[in-house]
């Protein structure tokens, strides 16, 4: 973490993606990026109405598809 003039501290290296509060991906905690087909239908999931399902695996690889 890095500290600004301001005394705020900044996060860098850090992707957490939250649904309605709960934490769906940590690369913090991972060390990686998520799996994108897990972590869309994990989001789809939760847009229907089901539980929220954390992702526990990382890709070490990561691939930028801009859509």
């Amino acid at each position: 973490m890095n500290e600004n003039s301001l005394g705020l501290k900044k996060m860098t290296d850090s992707l957490e993606v939250k649904y309605n509060g709960y934490l769906l991906f940590s690369k913090l905690e991972l060390g990686g990026f998520p799996n994108m087909d897990r972590l869309v239908e994990s989001l789809r999931n939760c847009v229907n109405g089901l539980p929220p399902v954390k992702i526990t695996e990382s890709e070490r690889r990561f691939y930028c598809n801009l859509l």
